[in-house]
């Protein structure tokens, strides 16, 4: 009996279920065998055996950098790359309008939305308004620190060590203004 599908082109091996494709079967693709890989500059920078694929590109795709950690406190511009805005929300720390600094530069947190909206700056209620003017008096009277330790003290009352990680980060960033002499 003679068949004409493709199936009749290899070998099976009926004892050990092997099937073997003959050496011919894709003539156009040229065998590995006892050949090096290539060498080429992107492969040797980066370690990667895929050498079409560039960390640039990785990186470029994920938006961050490969190397970076992601920031629950620092700057607003780093905290808000690393932040999930479905779940989280960046907060000032003063808040923002009361500061003299740029809004990408003021220190800042991330935390989960629903907490952001019980801060004490948060929206335009009175209070929130005489909070914030408050905070700004303090940054006026070059009293930057007591006007972020505010809303430290707000989101200890409120939640506890929740966000401890996120205002240690949001220190050592106040730290850094400082000695740029920017606070």
């Amino acid at each position: 009996m003679e068949m004409n599908s493709p199936v009749e082109r290899f070998e099976v091996n009926r004892d050990r279920g092997d099937v073997k494709r003959p050496s011919t079967e894709l003539p156009h693709i040229k065998s590995m065998e006892g050949r090096k890989p290539e060498k080429t500059r992107e492969s040797e920078r980066t370690g990667t055996e895929l050498p079409h694929i560039k960390e640039k590109d990785i990186q470029r795709q994920n938006n961050k950098d490969v190397n970076e950690v992601p920031k629950l406190g620092g700057s607003y511009r780093d905290v808000k790359k690393f932040s999930n805005g479905e779940t989280h929300e960046v907060h000032h720390m003063p808040a923002d309008s009361a500061s003299h600094l740029e809004r990408d530069d003021g220190p800042a947190i991330s935390m989960e939305k629903a907490d952001h909206r019980q801060t004490a700056s948060y929206g335009s209620s009175r209070e929130a308004r005489e909070y914030r003017a408050q905070q700004r008096e303090l940054i006026e009277n070059g009293k930057f620190e007591k006007a972020m330790q505010m809303d430290i003290d707000d989101i200890h009352d409120k939640f506890g060590d929740k966000y401890n990680n996120a205002i240690d980060q949001v220190l050592d960033y106040k730290e850094q203004l400082k000695q740029e002499g920017r606070i």
